[in-house]
């Protein structure tokens, strides 16, 4: 499948570059972009950015409106539309904050007491982390879930009770409380170890999370009972191998069709692969490779050309990033192939040779979705099994 698009690349930002994601400000599709402690907003397709929050000379700690506010070493964040804010990973800070998109941009924190190394659930007012890596939200932006990554945990901050609570790894956890279901092979990558990127599926039941440490991806299913988070059942997927001295650098993002793509890099020498995944069965249905490792990366639709288009955070050093357009198009010597076999007359009725003559309308365009868009961003218009 891989050797049926054009890939275009070009650069978005400098190399500073920790966090981004799309988000929406005053009505407009919008990509976030955090560039050395400082808060930018970039309307989709074009190269000007506006910043409104933080200083990107100075990394502290400061709660406030737009420009007053400062951030130490950003990781990740997410829009939440309902509440029109993003939520942000203050991971030098050990806070979970967020800034509103309306002017004065006020930034406020969420949860976190900001000291290094200490652990607690509880109050959201005195719960503590260690270092935050990565979140995601409900859809209404009530749930946050955030990866702990010093304390090799998966937390929960619920804003409608003002709670927080370990749901998955950390100190001290019953280990009866996580039901696995994944294969007895797969069983030692379900140890929760130094847990970064994590994403939620589109129906608010199911978490997917990488577990940095033992070089896997988890699933989790999500149940509620009681003010509680329980029964969560684990799935471990896209596992590699566990003798390697270094934990394998993995992205990872859920398509609007409910299927999971994972950007791994495979050693330090070799190329990076991008994977497309049925979270439910840990199939791959799709693979190419890159010759770089994507940090993070988000998926979007390029509105003036057919296909697929992604965001990706380019790993260009130990600590340096720049952000990515990548469009996946489908080539014209594709498109004219399609067409003419579309149009061919069916061989003989005794003849064996395969013709996409033979094949519905309706199949040939479920195949020509796929190949020009096969991380499903435009929409439900294909589903792998």
């Amino acid at each position: 499948m891989s050797a049926l698009h054009d890939v275009a690349f070009s650069t978005q930002t400098e190399s500073d570059t920790t966090a981004a994601c799309d988000c929406m400000w005053e009505g407009r599709a919008c990509i976030a972009i955090f560039i050395r402690n400082s808060l930018h907003l970039q309307p989709g397709h074009q190269n000007t950015r506006r910043q409104i929050a933080g200083c990107p000379t100075q990394a502290a700690f400061r709660d406030g409106d737009g420009w007053q506010a400062r951030f130490n070493s950003v990781t990740d964040m997410t829009f939440v539309p309902l509440r029109n804010a993003l939520l942000v990973c203050d991971s030098g800070n050990h806070r979970v904050r967020m800034v509103g998109l309306a002017s004065p941009y006020t930034v406020s924190t969420i949860s976190g007491f900001g000291k290094m190394g200490n652990y607690v659930d509880g109050s959201i007012r005195l719960a503590q982390f260690a270092m935050p890596h990565s979140l995601c939200a409900s859809a209404d932006g009530l749930d946050i879930y955030v990866t702990d990554y010093n304390n090799n945990a998966v937390r929960k901050i619920d804003t409608r009770n003002g709670t927080v609570e370990t749901i998955l790894g950390g100190k001290n956890r019953t280990p009866s409380l996580t039901r696995y279901l994944g294969t007895e092979d797969n069983k030692k990558h379900a140890v929760m170890s130094r847990p970064t990127g994590i994403k939620m599926e589109a129906n608010n039941r199911f978490l997917l999370i990488v577990n940095s440490g033992a070089n896997s991806i988890l699933r989790l299913e999500l149940r509620h009972s009681l003010g509680k988070t329980q029964g969560r059942w684990l799935r471990a997927l896209a596992c590699d191998a566990l003798n390697m001295p270094f934990s394998l650098k993995t992205s990872i993002q859920v398509t609007p069709s409910g299927r999971l793509v994972v950007w791994r890099q495979r050693s330090f020498r070799d190329p990076s692969t991008m994977s497309l995944y049925n979270p439910s069965s840990g199939r791959i249905l799709y693979q190419r490779n890159f010759d770089f490792t994507a940090a993070a990366f988000f998926l979007g639709v390029d509105p003036n050309r057919p296909g697929s288009l992604c965001y990706a955070l380019r790993k260009m050093g130990d600590s340096q990033h720049n952000l990515v357009k990548i469009s996946f198009t489908l080539g014209w010597d594709v498109m004219r192939l399609l067409l003419v076999a579309t149009l061919k007359p069916a061989s003989h009725k005794k003849s064996t040779a395969k013709t996409f003559a033979r094949l519905p309308m309706s199949l040939l365009q479920v195949i020509c979705a796929f190949v020009g868009d096969p991380f499903g961003a435009g929409g439900n218009t294909f589903r792998c099994a």
